[in-house]
């Protein structure tokens, strides 16, 4: 049998087999799976309790991706018992061979997360604004590259177990192409795909009818979409790395953790534009005042018309809550964008008649 060192040669002598990263690795990805899997039950908890509406499909999309999401976690987790997070040298070759297995099976879990999670932003936005052609090409874009990717990951290598089998019998099949050089172009699609999903919801905010103010903070919640779109940076740069290292249970290991900690901040930022009337709950137990916007209550409201806005609003709070509490639905108010518009095209009625 090959042994680790006969494939990838002697220990460089500063490396310390006694190295670990395991513990930190899993600790990070159970710590953000979490996150996204509290993010969704809040989601879920303001639909259902707070605004009393039906699960509407986009809801459920962003649940459904969370299976493949701590399926990444439990790959992870699994991959660290056969050398993830340590130094290879310290492996054995069948350990490097499940390692290849997991690897395989992470690039389609990845896929499904990420086709999911785009998919639910579409339908929200679908939601909000209604279907534009823009979103079609994000559908059709971000689950595209995900089938394409997996049918063409496929053909890696002849025959297909190959690519784990390689380390233990190299002449039992071949390589057709480079596998590190197609994660990295899948990276390259992916935040392509991100970037394009990202930026669709920003002109159809700008075209509406409200205040500047207003406009960029609404623009402000889907920008943050911008936070898993920078982690894919980290991803790729250790993506890179694999390509001259060949110490590829080290360097594969950040690329686990940063490919989990990218979806699950996804699954985050898209579950934030939904949970404004969860914030308006906080604010008023805590401050004792209603919140209509992305971060509070608006400045501009102040002024002469302060006070007959302030009544206004709270009155419109109370006629809503005796309005859930009888099982009305309000679809204004299943999100803050359409919660800041209606109020602010309540003022401008007031403004004219007065």
């Amino acid at each position: 049998m090959v042994s680790i060192f006969q494939l990838i040669g002697p220990k460089p002598p500063n490396v310390d087999l006694s190295d670990n990263i395991t513990p930190r690795d899993n600790a990070v990805c159970i710590a953000m799976v979490t996150i996204a899997v509290i993010s969704v039950m809040l989601r879920f908890y303001t639909r259902r309790r707070l605004q009393c509406v039906n699960l509407e499909i986009d809801d459920w999309a962003v649940a459904i991706s969370l299976i493949p999401l701590i399926a990444l976690l439990v790959m992870t987790i699994i991959g660290g018992r056969y050398g993830l997070g340590k130094h290879i040298w310290g492996g054995s070759v069948d350990d490097l061979v499940a390692l290849r297995k997991i690897v395989f099976a992470y690039i389609y879990i990845y896929y499904a997360v990420s086709a999911t999670l785009k998919t639910s932003l579409v339908l929200l936005y679908r939601r909000i604004f209604g279907m534009k052609w823009t979103m079609w090409v994000c559908l059709i874009l971000s689950n595209g590259y995900c089938l394409v990717g997996g049918i063409v990951f496929l053909f890696a290598t002849t025959p297909i177990k190959y690519f784990w089998m390689q380390s233990k019998d190299p002449f039992s099949g071949k390589e057709n192409f480079n596998v590190y050089y197609f994660f990295i172009s899948q990276v390259c699609l992916n935040i392509f795909a991100d970037l394009l999903t990202l930026l669709v919801p920003i002109p159809l905010v700008w075209n509406l009818q409200m205040r500047k103010a207003q406009k960029i903070m609404i623009s402000g919640i889907f920008l943050l979409a911008l936070i898993p779109l920078a982690a894919n940076i980290p991803r790729l740069t250790y993506m890179i790395n694999l390509l001259t290292s060949v110490d590829a249970s080290w360097v594969m290991s950040e690329v686990f953790v940063w490919s989990t900690i990218e979806p699950s901040i996804g699954v985050l930022c898209a579950c934030l534009p939904t949970l404004n009337p969860m914030v308006r709950l906080v604010f008023k137990k805590v401050f004792g005042v209603e919140s209509y916007g992305p971060f509070g209550s608006y400045p501009h409201y102040a002024g002469k018309r302060s006070s007959k806005s302030q009544e206004f609003r709270r009155f419109d709070v109370e006629n809503r809550n005796e309005s859930l509490r009888k099982g009305r639905q309000y679809p204004d108010d299943e999100i803050m964008l359409t919660t800041v518009a209606s109020l602010n095209e309540y003022d401008a009625v007031r403004e004219d008649t007065t």
